[in-house]
């Protein structure tokens, strides 16, 4: 199952606004457990600005039944 998860890392460097759309709702539980596990990042810079930076990460599950 392939899934994407879209969110933001802020001008200091940790992840916020977490959006995952997934087909079961264990899968999207999961995905969001996964993103907030991240260590923090640095920050995007514009003009030697700190800024707000959205990525789009795609994750893939293999479902064993």
């Amino acid at each position: 199952q392939r899934i994407y998860a879209l969110f933001e890392v802020g001008a200091d460097g940790l992840i916020s606004n977490i959006q995952v759309r997934a087909p079961h709702p264990k899968l999207e539980k999961e995905a969001k457990r996964v993103i907030g596990l991240f260590p923090q990042m640095t920050p995007g810079k514009q003009r030697g600005t700190p800024v707000i930076v959205k990525y789009q990460l795609p994750i893939v599950f293999k479902i064993q039944s």
